[in-house]
């Protein structure tokens, strides 16, 4: 996280420096920007507390005056030996240990941003989707029929959908280029292999490829 925050701080910096304030007041405004971004999930599961994964992705950004919609797609890297936990009356305490490295996030939030200029501020909010792709049970079963329930059971608590809130931080170091910083929260699901709310912080960058709107100068 520290080499993520000095990288993010460079970049900023440097296009602080290199690019004149004029340049920069209006370019955020109609925009279609396509970003990337990388940085930590903390997380805890029934087994595990105040866990940290790797978590990356790709972005689609449409700025407007004021507001901006957000697509996004983030891959979870969880360490191996993360483990989680779903009802088994089968097992030893009522409890099956499930193990799991990977999960998917598909999300889409509404920005409110501060006024032009180089530094905005944006509060943000949505909604997130999100699956554990490859989460497989521990220990044996007393009969094929029992696995193949307890994976049913597995298969749903991989998968949920969640609210998400959270705020960002975007530098327009240059007329087409923009750096980010973020904080997400998502509240706890039930019946899911992640137990607690998840705090997701990231940096990126995006690059506006094309104008969202055409500038309309006449009256209807």
């Amino acid at each position: 996280m520290r080499r993520l925050s000095g990288v993010f701080l460079a970049v900023v910096l440097c296009g602080a420096i290199s690019t004149p304030a004029s340049a920069q007041q209006d370019s955020w405004k109609n925009q279609w920007y396509w970003g990337a971004q990388a940085g930590t999930l903390i997380y805890s599961t029934a087994t595990q507390s105040n866990e940290l994964a790797f978590d990356f992705g790709f972005d689609w950004l449409i700025t407007g005056d004021r507001v901006g919609m957000r697509l996004g797609f983030d891959q979870v890297l969880f360490a191996d030996g993360t483990t989680g936990a779903v009802p088994d009356a089968s097992s030893a305490g009522g409890l099956r240990v499930v193990t799991f490295t990977s999960m998917q996030r598909w999300q889409g939030e509404l920005y409110g941003m501060t006024k032009a200029g180089p530094l905005q501020v944006a509060m943000a909010g949505g909604f997130a989707i999100q699956h554990v792709t490859n989460a497989e049970p521990t220990g044996s079963f007393a009969s094929p029929q029992g696995e193949e329930a307890l994976r049913r059971v597995i298969d749903d608590a991989s998968s949920k959908a969640f609210f998400s809130i959270g705020v960002a931080a975007r530098w327009l170091f240059a007329e087409r280029w923009a750096a980010i910083g973020k904080y997400q929260y998502m509240p706890k699901g039930n019946d899911f292999l992640i137990t607690s709310g998840q705090h997701a912080i990231t940096g990126g960058i995006s690059y506006a490829l094309t104008v969202a709107s055409e500038q309309v100068t006449t009256e209807r």
